[in-house]
């Protein structure tokens, strides 16, 4: 055994005794035993260690933005059922699934006029 692959079965033993955990999905580079910690992962076999992936996290403004483009599909959808549904308990239903979808957008659009 080469002096750096015990090199690195010193770190992934520690790692592991840190709280790290033993991968059950081999390396994709080398399909070498692979060690986590804190986010990383390294592989014990070639050395490789990845990174975690960061998340793009969309801002608040983002976020409402895509929901006030989504709830007015949702308006337009209901609408269209509504036209056609001739059972009334059905037509109940898309009627109160209407009103909340415009409760929603209401608060989205006083929320835009405050800010």
């Amino acid at each position: 055994m080469s002096e750096d692959i015990k090199r690195r079965m010193d770190i992934a033993v520690e790692l592991i005794r840190k709280g790290g955990t033993l991968l059950k999905e081999p390396c994709i580079k080398c399909g070498g035993v692979q060690v986590r910690y804190k986010g990383r992962t390294l592989c014990v076999n070639c050395g490789s260690i990845e990174s975690p992936i960061e998340l793009e996290v969309p801002s608040f403004n983002e976020v409402i933005a895509n929901l006030k483009d989504l709830i007015t599909i949702k308006i337009q959808e209901v609408s269209n059922q509504l036209k056609v549904e001739t059972n009334v308990e059905k037509q109940t239903q898309l009627t109160s699934l209407l009103l909340q979808y415009l409760q929603i957008m209401e608060r989205i659009l006083k929320r835009e006029e405050s800010s």
